[in-house]
């Protein structure tokens, strides 16, 4: 007999019924389909036997804390600010569609049969909006083809959003790419940035992640991510927090990652700012092939209790506390 799919759950005599998986997991709100893989009936989106054909479909239909399922070999791309093309045949919702509150957008599938999303133009952007909202387990592509620079990928402006398991594509050539994958407002205080891949065929972000304006948000975690891109200065950070300097980060946690600046005589990777506190721990943070990284690795770590961050590149390495020490072959 096969596995039945209850989106809603199952219960026996009012007792409600978990299966395998962990509670944190099981939807809170109604489950959503999504799909335009080849092969798929589209439908009204209440099941995998029928997914809605774009995103935003799911989008306009979702209430707060809902569940939006996007299926493996699902591809879309962004046109504008939460705005999504959907299929060739079109979709009955062309506009900008918001993440409502305590939303979270699963992707479903490993590797390249992820879902797919790729941001065309300069404004193309995913916006965590409104609090608590997630992306999980999609690829983000930066433009293909042609001279577009897209701003910022996932733009994160509420408390309590998650990032965790997404794929980024910084560039794709010189002229197509992204200016930071992204980017933190003062208003994305306990953000969790967690699990997530980065890199850069050729062409040069400014950075992966980003804060904008001089207030930053607090207790951001940054854990687990593995980031290889080639930025646009030796001095460019794959964080960088150094806009934040009238109100500067509070308890932010930057722990085992794996972060590199590619570009040639690299000489920073996590770029500061004065005051700044939280910890630094347990990274391995890697410049271009033609640097030692001797001094700048974490640019401005002022407040930051950092220890035990190995700093490697060509064949050299280091532990370094505070981005003071030199690398040792």
């Amino acid at each position: 007999m096969p596995i039945t799919n209850f989106p809603g759950g199952v219960g026996s005599f009012g007792i409600p019924l978990y299966g395998a998986g962990s509670v944190y997991d099981m939807p809170w709100g109604k489950s959503w389909f999504v799909s335009n893989a080849s092969g798929v009936v589209n439908g009204d989106g209440t099941s995998r036997d029928r997914p809605m054909v774009s995103l935003a479909d799911a989008l306009a239909r979702a209430a707060a804390y809902d569940t939006i399922f996007v299926g493996p070999g699902h591809a879309e791309s962004l046109t504008a600010s939460m705005v999504f093309s959907g299929t060739a045949a079109g979709g009955p919702n062309t506009g900008a569609q918001a993440i409502p509150q305590g939303v979270r957008i699963i992707g479903e599938g490993v590797g390249t049969n992820r879902p797919t999303f790729t941001l065309t133009a300069a404004a193309s952007t995913f916006a965590l909006a409104n609090a608590n909202s997630t992306l999980e387990n999609i690829r983000i592509l930066c433009p293909q083809t042609g001279t577009t620079t897209n701003a910022t990928q996932v733009a994160v402006t509420a408390a309590g959003c998650m990032i965790r398991q997404c794929q980024f594509q910084g560039s794709s050539s010189s002229t197509a790419l992204a200016t930071t994958c992204i980017q933190l407002s003062s208003a994305g205080s306990d953000c969790l940035i967690l699990d997530n891949t980065g890199f850069t065929v050729t062409g040069a972000p400014t950075s992966w992640l980003s804060t904008t304006g001089t207030v930053a948000p607090a207790r951001v975690t940054v854990q687990r991510n593995t980031v290889r891109m080639v930025l646009s200065a030796t001095t460019a950070g794959i964080i960088d927090y150094s806009s934040a300097s009238g109100t500067a980060p509070v308890d932010w946690l930057i722990a085992d990652n794996n972060l590199a600046n590619l570009v040639a005589s690299a000489t920073v990777v996590i770029k500061g700012v004065a005051s700044a506190a939280g910890i630094i721990a347990y990274n391995n943070l890697t410049g271009g092939v033609t640097t030692n990284l001797t001094t700048t690795t974490i640019n401005t770590p002022a407040s930051m209790e950092s220890f035990q961050n190995f700093v490697t590149s060509g064949g050299k390495w280091a532990i370094v506390g505070g981005g003071t020490g030199a690398q040792t072959s």
